[in-house]
């Protein structure tokens, strides 16, 4: 559509030259970010890590650098139907190789029928910061999303996808539900910060300090926490894993007693043991194998044969 087809819209409307302007830049942003998502996912760098599990490599405009994610498939070709998938967001100070290159946690991953997405997510809490312009880390969770959709074979719907994370990948992937809440069918979290942030409480032990890219004001804080989500957005299917003796354990007991008080269907799962990268390793089955359930329902059982 040209300007001066705008411009005629415009003037048939009776806009004013400044509504007019205003309308154009609008449109011309948007057709601009369009084209930076489409350059993104054309100039992805696709590269076979191992069977069944490849690395993608893309420069992201909302951090302005190189990024990369990883993806485990159910099959060894990227040339099938699209299959569900779970996006994966990983703890501060691990990155989007750590679960693979734990034994275990791989294995759990490879026995997966969905699509795993695993992105690097450095140190930036998977939030656009308030106070730090440069820090979009939001749009870069969506940029990932999309450059994934585009280069593999990956379910588009709600029903085709699900979200979890430990940690501040926990934190990060009840945050992305929330902000986006028609994008995802199930949501599970691993020792994450799911009441957060937030001013400390009693007692001590129960807190993590807010970090700087949140700011310090404690209204902006709400708007950022999981928890004060809850109640404006549409029950889905929902799993919390967490360590008893860790400092977070207070956050999911609160996020649980709201999820429950706004009739979510939330199940909780209460490890033994700290704010640790075993308590992942043993939560992960139960976590994949629950958004599994979600994402793929088990066949209905047909009658057995009549009677003779």
């Amino acid at each position: 559509m040209s300007r001066i087809t705008l411009q005629r819209i415009g003037n048939a409307a009776g806009w004013g030259p400044a509504v007019l302007a205003v309308f154009l830049r609008t449109i011309f942003v948007w057709f601009l970010l369009s084209g930076v998502v489409i350059r993104a996912a054309l100039a992805a760098k696709v590269e076979p890590a191992e069977l069944r599990i490849w690395s993608c490599a893309f420069q992201s405009a909302a951090l302005d650098r190189e990024m990369r994610f990883m993806v485990v498939l159910p099959s060894a070709t990227r040339e099938t139907a699209p299959v569900p998938v779970i996006y994966f967001l990983h703890g501060r100070g691990r990155d989007e190789n750590t679960l693979l290159a734990d034994e275990f946690c791989r294995h759990a991953l490879l026995a997966s029928r969905c699509a795993v997405v695993l992105p690097r997510g450095l140190d930036g809490w998977y939030v656009d910061s308030p106070v730090v312009a440069e820090d979009r880390f939001a749009q870069y969770v969506d940029e990932v999303i999309a450059v994934a959709e585009e280069n593999f074979p990956l379910r588009h719907d709600r029903a085709g996808r699900a979200i979890t994370g430990w940690s501040m990948g926990g934190y990060g992937a009840a945050y992305t539900f929330f902000r986006r809440p028609d994008d995802f069918a199930a949501l599970a979290t691993i020792i994450g910060l799911i009441d957060y942030p937030r001013a400390p409480i009693e007692p001590p032990g129960q807190n993590y300090p807010v970090q700087p890219r949140f700011g310090a004001d404690p209204a902006v804080w709400r708007k950022l926490n999981p928890r004060w989500q809850l109640a404006r957005a549409a029950p889905r299917p929902l799993l919390v894993a967490y360590a008893e003796n860790a400092p977070e354990r207070q956050m999911n007991e609160a996020f649980l007693a709201e999820a429950r008080a706004h009739g979510w269907p939330a199940r909780s799962l209460r490890i033994p043991g700290e704010h640790v990268f075993s308590v992942v390793r043993e939560a992960l089955p139960a976590v994949l194998g629950f958004l599994e359930l979600e994402l793929i329902p088990p066949s209905p059982t047909p009658p057995p044969p009549p009677l003779r």
